[in-house]
């Protein structure tokens, strides 16, 4: 086989390569796409559920088995977010803002004017020593 025939055979399994990864990473994502679809479908279904039967049973707290550390059911009588902020706000002082810097007073002869950048950057600082940046930046 000559070397030519031998190159062309390379790249042809190179993109043959490139192109089942592509399908496959496709593939795998369009799973997980539906396997998370079909899971949040059967969650607002089942959630009600476990409502029902947390309250019912009087329980304060129930948890995801599979999910270690996933709430699902909390009774409102755990809920602390009020008293947490009641307190916070009662301990944290908020600062007093900063008092505003005194203004210039502009003479009623010489208005307020904008200086312009009268100086011209010709190359880039650093690279003045760089031929081919000093044809660039002539």
């Amino acid at each position: 086989m000559n070397d030519d025939k031998r190159d062309q055979l390379n790249k042809e399994y190179q993109e043959k390569g490139i192109a089942y990864k592509r399908f496959q990473d496709d593939a795998q994502r369009d799973v997980q796409e539906a396997q998370q679809k079909e899971l949040a479908e059967l969650e607002k279904r089942v959630l009600p559920v476990i409502n029902q039967v947390g309250k019912e049973k009087g329980y304060t707290l129930i948890f995801n088995k599979f999910a270690p550390g996933m709430l699902v059911y909390a009774d409102e009588s755990v809920d602390i977010t009020d008293e947490v902020l009641r307190r916070f706000n009662t301990q944290v002082t908020v600062p007093p803002p900063a008092p505003n810097p005194p203004r210039r007073r502009q003479s009623p002869e010489r208005p307020n004017r904008v200086r312009k950048n009268r100086r011209r950057l010709r190359h880039p600082p650093g690279d003045r020593g760089n031929p081919a940046i000093r044809e660039a930046f002539p």
